[in-house]
């Protein structure tokens, strides 16, 4: 890690490294900083099994954070569909958690404006080089949202899932429940859902 430190020219820096990188790595704070990207990651925990790599997977069973804190500049680059969604190696992340995401508009002057906090959020991820499985969950501040689904690494990134939401998106209005489902592609996506009132249960 000193050695990854030092050839990033002091941009990443962390401290309370504990574990082995065989098997088990714990890191009280790690922090990344550009110009344009701060990013900082606290309570660290790695399960792995490195040796896979071998083989070409990346076997992660255990990923945690207590919370982690991104700040980037906005880039007025109109957002297009990826060539390529295959990665090198294949991925399977057993159980990812994270207690807070916070994420924040990296102003000129170097302030940061806040833009939305995640908490409670929990992931499974199984990627092959024809597709990606994702399962998880997570509490925003408009309520809690399940999902799972699969996207397709090729174009046009064929994909479908399920997801199940609950909370109050408004104040104005009740608290809803709202499940469904979601198919198509990265460019076209059609998505159909059912929802009911804690009022009237429909």
């Amino acid at each position: 890690f000193k050695l990854v430190q030092w050839l990033s020219g002091g941009a990443l820096k962390t401290s309370g490294l504990s574990g082995r990188l065989a098997d088990e790595i714990r890191i009280d704070e790690l922090t990344y900083q550009n110009q344009k990207t701060k990013l900082r990651a606290s309570g660290v925990k790695l399960i792995w099994r490195p040796r896979a790599l071998i083989f070409g997977q990346l076997n992660v069973e255990t990923l945690e954070m207590s919370s982690l804190h991104i700040a980037s500049a906005a880039d007025p680059t109109p957002a297009q569909l990826p060539a390529d969604l295959r990665l090198p190696v294949t991925v399977k992340v057993s159980h990812a958690a994270l207690g807070r995401l916070s994420i924040f508009t990296l102003q000129n002057d170097g302030s940061e404006l806040p833009i939305l906090t995640l908490s409670a959020i929990t992931a499974q991820l199984d990627s092959s080089q024809l597709q990606h499985a994702l399962k998880g969950e997570l509490t925003s501040p408009w309520g809690r949202l399940q999902l799972q689904g699969q996207i397709a690494s090729a174009q046009p990134f064929a994909l479908q899932g399920t997801f199940n939401y609950h909370g109050q998106a408004n104040k104005a209005i009740p608290s809803l429940g709202v499940s469904g489902h979601f198919q198509g592609s990265l460019a076209q996506l059609s998505i159909s859902a059912k929802a009911n009132t804690e009022a009237n249960g429909k």
